[in-house]
């Protein structure tokens, strides 16, 4: 599978969580429905799976989608069911927005449920 590379951020300010039904879909699903859909790529940096499990989607450096926000956000996608997360879940997003904290001083975080 050949992907795109796209831009570098010029600036991390904010971790973007969107907790949204997937439907356990894994991320080769999720890019063939991009790519369907015209998208180059998947919109997200993480996927986080109910299981707890986190997929890789763009590199973490690169811009996120220019749809969801501006250009100086990680995104995470959660695969959640009826807009909660499970245990496993919490767990993983805690440490991987720790992570990212660390690694990028000073960025706001924000969680929506879609």
């Amino acid at each position: 599978m050949r992907r795109i590379k796209f831009v570098n951020r010029k600036a991390t300010n904010f971790v973007l969580v969107i907790e949204r039904d997937f439907e356990e879909k894994d991320f080769m699903q999720l890019f063939r429905e991009s790519r369907q859909r015209g998208d180059f790529d998947v919109d997200f940096h993480y996927l986080v799976h109910r299981d707890g499990s986190i997929e890789e989607g763009r590199e973490e450096d690169v811009v996120g989608s220019f749809e969801i926000s501006d250009e100086d956000a990680v995104i995470i996608f959660v695969d959640v069911l009826h807009g909660k997360e499970t245990d496993m879940q919490k767990e993983t997003l805690a440490n991987l927005v720790e992570r990212l904290q660390k690694k990028y001083k000073g960025v706001v975080v924000q969680k929506t449920v879609e």
